[in-house]
């Protein structure tokens, strides 16, 4: 799955700020709103209380923009804008202008309610860039590269920051998971949070490349270490060849700023994911398996399986296997009743999520089940095939690569008769 990923500062536009009588009375308000939201949980209260307390507040402004997502922050301005582009789809409203937008929120407390009750991950997030900011300015210059670290410790918090929220409110998420409500800003938060449950490593790889190869102009911290050092190099060999040596002191100063910002800067977000990930992807992994398993969400359910033995969880281990064995048995029962009633795609994901549960469990696929599994599995690997014939984007054709070749490993013989 391909997490969408429209938050971020994005330091390289710069967008004229035409200010409107109500924009810092808005501003106000909405810090006051969305602290008194976030801070319900406990990782809000402690990172306002101990990280934004002291803080410069940045400017909440409403501006439009179709190039930019749902919100950015401005680290030269200290402006946080949401993107009024898609508050609009949000409230499902058309030709509104910045200024009615915010006359609108300003004097209806109602209507700036809902608007912070599904925008605080993002403002969040934007948030901890402001935090940033103040804490490392050398590395949010818009001068220099972007830095990826940035990102991961952003969208670690903002996504540990719903996973709360979601626990806060029960009946809302399993609404969720029932796909009975769905909206652009939780489907945003809903996807960061499954991938940070799953793999760490593939988390930190999705913000990667939708930020490197998608938005441009981030590096990380290490790319931009390589990238200095090969400069110095080829600058010492071409003096050499000419027979004049080249005064090198800048590059070799801007390296050594950059060798200690990586060293300061990776030391917190490592320590930081060493201490916190992996109980908050266990807690995580059993939150989401036993409320899918309350609702009979056998893809969500194996799936949370699969990373609850994949990352070696011990947290309601025993519970959480009770509930993994008697799903075996009832899904069994349900995919031969079932199998006509749902799409391809569904039961294609299904099937590969209890393929992948029972693989990580040394079991074998139900012999009575193989027939079913295998042609869908064929019926997908020709659709997938085609699609990647078509597809432009590297990032889509990575995924489809990699789902071939699960699906020539699982077939064998069978997919080979599939090859040109």
């Amino acid at each position: 799955m391909v997490l969408k990923i429209p938050l971020g500062f994005i330091l390289f536009f710069t967008l004229y700020v035409a200010g409107y009588e109500y924009d810092i009375p808005l501003s106000n308000k909405l810090h006051k709103d969305y602290k008194k939201l976030i801070t319900k949980t406990s990782i809000g209260r402690d990172v306002y209380l101990n990280r934004f307390n002291n803080m410069r507040r940045p400017t909440i402004l409403l501006r439009y923009s179709d190039d930019i997502g749902y919100a950015w922050y401005d680290p030269k301005k200290n402006i946080i804008t949401l993107n009024t582009k898609y508050i609009m789809i949000f409230f499902n409203i058309e030709n509104y202008d910045d200024k009615k937008m915010i006359d609108v929120f300003y004097f209806s407390d109602k209507t700036r309610k809902e608007l912070i009750n599904y925008t605080d991950v993002v403002f969040f997030h934007e948030m901890i860039h402001a935090y940033q900011n103040k804490l490392y300015p050398s590395l949010m210059d818009p001068e220099k590269n972007f830095f990826i670290e940035l990102e991961y410790e952003a969208y670690f918090l903002s996504d540990l920051y719903f996973f709360e929220k979601m626990k806060n409110n029960k009946k809302f998420f399993l609404k969720i998971l029932k796909n009975e409500y769905m909206d652009l800003y939780t489907s945003d938060a809903i996807s960061g949070f499954f991938a940070l449950i799953t793999d760490l490593n593939e988390y930190k790889n999705i913000i990667k490349k939708r930020y490197q190869n998608e938005l441009k102009g981030y590096v990380s911290l290490t790319d931009e270490e390589k990238k200095r050092k090969a400069l110095i190099e080829e600058k010492k060999l071409l003096s050499y060849a000419v027979g004049k040596k080249e005064n090198l002191w800048d590059d070799e100063k801007k390296l050594d700023e950059i060798m200690r910002l990586k060293e300061v800067y990776q030391r917190l977000v490592n320590d930081f994911y060493n201490k916190r990930y992996y109980d908050a992807n266990c807690r995580g992994i059993s939150y989401v398996l036993e409320n899918s398993v309350k609702i009979r969400n056998y893809y969500l359910s194996f799936k949370c399986g699969y990373y609850f033995k994949k990352n070696r969880c011990s947290y309601s281990q025993e519970k959480a296997y009770f509930l993994l064995n008697n799903l075996e048995e009832e899904f069994n029962v349900w995919i031969s009743s079932n199998k006509n009633k749902i799409s391809d795609e569904d039961l294609y994901l299904t099937l590969k999520a209890y393929d992948e549960y029972l693989s990580i469990s040394a079991k074998d696929f139900p012999y009575d089940k193989l027939e079913m599994r295998n042609n869908i599995y064929l019926k997908t690997l020709l659709r997938i095939k085609k699609e990647l014939e078509n597809e432009r984007d590297e990032v889509r054709r990575e995924e489809y690569i990699k789902e071939l070749d699960f699906l020539y490993q699982k077939l064998g013989s069978r997919a080979l008769e599939t090859l040109p």
